[in-house]
């Protein structure tokens, strides 16, 4: 499914812990479709640890979520009129852990996490429009930037709890080289 560029052996012997790594047109196939999507909102409880939007902001859950009961039992449920209202007036959806939902995510995870010998999560993002730039920041230096007017998105897929001398300027670095 994706398409690296070089072996795994070069990529750890040049790359890993080193420098920078930019591939463009990674992905041959679009692995997640709409439909998936869907079926994500229908298996993720609404909680702000798995599910976030947010414009000019994080937009408060009760927003878009109702407190329903379902066979006897409290449950929240996305208020999808509301919810699809948010997202059309500019709001980003942040779906963490999507691995845990979808196996078309699980997949890559694990794609990834064979070729870096590390292993992985993901998080998803969708905006249809907003003002710019958005993204969102992980545990442990991970970053993902999505700039929809450039048409770019940047994962910095990192596992590090500090860099080293000048290691903290390497995320720059990137940012920079995938912008050129």
């Amino acid at each position: 499914m994706l398409d690296f560029g070089l072996t795994q052996a070069d990529f750890r012997a040049r790359f890993l812990e080193r420098q920078v790594y930019v591939r463009t047109a990674a992905m041959s196939a679009r692995p997640l479709h709409w439909s998936d999507l869907d079926a994500l909102l229908h298996a993720t409880e609404p909680d702000e640890s798995s599910l976030q939007l947010f414009n000019n902001g994080q937009v408060a859950p009760p927003a878009y979520v109702d407190e329903t009961f379902e066979l006897g039992r409290p449950r929240r449920r996305i208020n999808k009129h509301r919810f699809y209202a948010l997202l059309q007036d500019g709001a980003t959806l942040v779906l963490n852990r999507v691995e845990s939902h979808s196996i078309p995510a699980k997949r890559l995870c694990a794609e990834v996490a064979r070729f870096v010998g590390c292993p992985t999560t993901s998080n998803a993002y969708v905006s249809f429009g907003g003002g710019g730039t958005f993204g969102h920041g992980g545990a442990y230096a991970t970053n993902m930037t999505i700039d929809p007017k450039r048409g770019l998105i940047l994962v910095w897929m990192v596992q590090h709890a500090g860099f080293p001398g000048d290691g903290g300027k390497s995320q720059a670095a990137f940012r920079k080289a995938a912008r050129t």
